[in-house]
């Protein structure tokens, strides 16, 4: 039976649970095999993946839908095995019929009715004279999210929601404690890229000693992009205002070879010990970690450099992390505007003359980006624009957007 994939389903689509962290500890306390946790996986991400075209596909079939949240999870889930994976249909409609029995007798009739269905028919084509709502059943995103990229990048939206059948991880080469080389003598047999210090490839190496003793970490491209486009000089004074989980202020350690002072403020007291516990295992020696309010906390001299990685509404990440789209508004975009223009105002009072100030999201909203550094260059004419990326989610990278400034009086 599926049980445990349903009940991680359940807390991710029910309890908004996030997607990562319900799978890995939903696999952390079971005995699957190998093979099996792979499976268990992909039904999970590929069921929460596709909620709205898997409802779409029931809705051939479920004329009145009075299903509970728990059972039409359940019915999405078959559907997906069904109609996107190569498992003997017979097995899924038998499989899951038992479980309606466990949770739901009155609905077995129901259930085996639509999977058969299904089963004979199979994927009907997703077509609406509305553009915006074919992409949206199409690609499984809320329409007001779909809405609001077509906007911004009406040549690149189907790029931009197709899922990737090939997703490949990044790590970072810790070089405070190895070399390029000693990491790729380590990796001669596993298929992997590196470009700079960073690896590329469709492995795990999270279960090598090399990960274990933090001479890689896990690290996206675009994100171990925003520190190298910082490129702050050793013995320097950097301050890294929205710190958590401490990524890029790890990566900036290892440019300056921990010849610098590094202050990495968090607002959660749990969140700043993560990043004492890891920068330990990564031989991180200069950083400063304290508990703030980023908006609030002032300090007695500014800093040569600053990092501001502003929270945003994450629409750079959701290639990997699936079930954020789910959770998209507008009104909590207008409230994360409202908090990086709070954010970038103490920044600028962060940074001394001649120094210099690096925002980052990892959204690819342009009103987070873009539009929010011209905001914030119209209000502060001490600063000036030297470098702009703006980086599309790709198999390799997440989205995002990254600005360097100088304050130049």
């Amino acid at each position: 039976m599926y049980t445990l994939e349903l009940n991680a389903i359940n807390k991710i689509l029910i309890n908004k649970g996030f997607i990562n962290i319900v799978i890995s500890e939903s696999l952390k306390g079971s005995k699957l095999d190998k093979q099996r946790k792979a499976l268990f996986t992909r039904i999970v991400y590929g069921t929460v993946e596709n909620k709205i075209l898997l409802d779409y596909q029931i809705s051939f079939y479920l004329q009145k839908d009075s299903l509970s949240k728990e059972l039409k999870n359940l019915l999405r889930m078959a559907t997906y095995m069904v109609l996107y994976m190569n498992i003997s249909n017979h097995h899924v409609v038998l499989e899951i019929v038992e479980m309606v029995k466990k949770l739901s007798p009155n609905y077995t009739s129901l259930f085996n009715g639509i999977l058969r269905n299904i089963t004979r028919s199979g994927e009907q084509d997703v077509y609406f004279d509305d553009f915006n709502r074919t992409l949206s059943v199409k690609y499984s995103y809320p329409i007001s999210l779909v809405s609001l990229l077509k906007k911004q990048y009406p040549d690149d939206i189907e790029s931009i929601l197709a899922h990737d059948t090939d997703i490949y991880n990044v790590y970072r080469i810790n070089t405070l404690k190895t070399t390029v080389d000693f990491i790729k003598e380590d990796l001669k047999d596993y298929d992997i890229e590196i470009v700079n210090n960073a690896i590329i490839t469709k492995a795990n190496l999270t279960n090598l000693n090399i990960f274990k003793k933090g001479f890689i970490v896990y690290q996206d491209l675009s994100s171990q992009m925003v520190s190298e486009v910082m490129n702050p000089t050793e013995n320097s004074k950097i301050l890294d205002m929205c710190s958590a989980p401490g990524s890029k202020a790890f990566h900036l350690a290892a440019i300056t070879n921990n010849n610098s002072e590094i202050t990495c403020c968090d607002i959660y007291e749990h969140k700043i010990k993560l990043i004492n516990d890891m920068a330990k295992n990564l031989g991180v020696t200069c950083l400063k970690p304290m508990v703030c309010d980023s908006v609030m906390q002032t300090y007695e001299e500014p800093f040569d450099y600053v990092l501001l990685d502003a929270p945003c509404s994450g629409l750079g990440v959701m290639k990997h992390k699936v079930d954020l789209k789910y959770q998209f508004n507008m009104k909590d975009v207008e409230d994360i505007i409202v908090l990086q223009k709070a954010l970038l105002g103490r920044a600028s009072r962060n940074v001394k003359v001649g120094g210099t100030l690096v925002y980052s999201t990892c959204t690819i909203n342009k009103q987070e980006n873009e539009e929010m550094m011209k905001y914030f260059l119209k209000k502060h004419k001490e600063f000036k624009l030297l470098e702009e990326h703006k980086l599309l989610p790709t198999n390799k990278n997440d989205g995002f957007y990254i600005a360097k400034l100088i304050r130049e009086s």
